[in-house]
């Protein structure tokens, strides 16, 4: 499953603008500590996620939607990769099967006419 890394993703975007880290944690009214411990943070609570987005002027909760979305249909495709991939697996079984099945009608209706 695809994860967003929002943390990174937020101090991509920070040095992309070019603002300080001190300017972010005033925005904040945290340290700079807590902003770079935020930046190591694969989420984020909402409320935080909320001001950076406001901050930064970049709507971070619908790529983390898009992502989940992404995600979610990965899954189904390897649901049914693993569906096809037993199907066809139960197909070549029963195909051995029978030829097994007629090699051994074969063998017989031979050995018939041997005797």
């Amino acid at each position: 499953m695809k994860r967003l890394h929002i943390g990174s993703k937020i101090e991509q975007e920070v040095r992309k603008k070019g603002i300080k880290t001190k300017a972010i944690a005033h925005f904040l009214k945290r340290n700079r500590s807590y902003v770079y411990r935020l930046y190591k943070r694969q989420s984020l609570p909402t409320g935080e996620l909320e001001r950076f987005s406001e901050l930064l002027k970049r709507n971070f909760f619908e790529e983390w939607v898009e992502v989940q979305d992404v995600s979610a249909l990965e899954e189904q495709l390897v649901a049914q990769k693993v569906d096809y991939e037993k199907r066809i697996a139960d197909l070549e079984r029963r195909h051995l099967e029978e030829k097994v099945q007629w090699q051994d009608r074969l063998l017989r209706a031979l050995e018939g006419n041997v005797s």
